[in-house]
């Protein structure tokens, strides 16, 4: 997550999360690299929020 721009992130995020065998568990914790562009950052939660089952 730290290299990648958000939309190669993103692709990753949806193969980790919604392709058959995935199970990402989305946790926001304190260990975000430094060297992670906000950009990525911003990209990750609205992902998380975008599919989330839950309807947050």
């Amino acid at each position: 997550m730290s290299k990648p721009a958000p939309g190669p992130f993103l692709r990753a995020f949806h193969h980790a999360t919604l392709e058959p065998g995935g199970g990402f568990v989305f946790q926001q914790v304190h260990n975000i690299l430094a060297n992670v562009p906000p950009e990525n950052i911003v990209a990750m939660f609205e992902a998380a929020y975008a599919h989330a089952p839950y309807g947050s």
